[in-house]
């Protein structure tokens, strides 16, 4: 399997670091991850969830904006990023259930890229599933991968 595959996880939105080495497993399994960044104002959240999330190999992006939707907005300037640069990957996987991102997930297709979402039962904009190449539930993961 050839695929690069790109993992942005809004921490935020979807707060499952049980999952987190379930997520990499998934992502493993559908080809080489060469970017798994997860997104939060992190002085805010657990020893417990950043200990997971380093131990499982993240890479802890801070956002330092005060306000809604600040790590959103730093999530899709670092998918857009990638997207426009030589080394962009295959395979996208967002963690998210804001329907913010739907405008992101159809840059990417546009570019030919598959679009997997993850997302919180209750909390995804039906938009984001609809336009999703693949929809998932966060909590299935470990089932998913099992």
């Amino acid at each position: 399997m050839n695929n690069r595959v790109s993992l942005y996880w809004d921490f935020e939105n979807v707060r499952v670091p049980d999952q987190a080495e379930c997520l990499i497993d998934f992502a493993q399994s559908r080809g080489y991850v060469v970017t798994n960044k997860v997104y939060s104002h992190w002085s805010r959240e657990t020893s417990k969830s950043k200990y997971v999330l380093d131990r499982c190999g993240f890479e802890r992006i801070h956002v330092w904006e005060k306000g809604r939707n600040s790590a959103d907005r730093k999530l899709k300037s670092d998918c857009l990023a990638e997207l426009y640069s030589s080394w962009s990957s295959d395979i996208i996987i967002i963690v998210s259930g804001d329907g913010g991102f739907a405008s992101l997930v159809r840059k990417l297709q546009r570019r030919r890229k598959q679009v997997i979402v993850f997302g919180p039962p209750g909390g995804t904009s039906s938009k984001l599933i609809y336009l999703a190449d693949d929809f998932y539930f966060a909590e299935d993961l470990c089932w998913l991968v099992g």
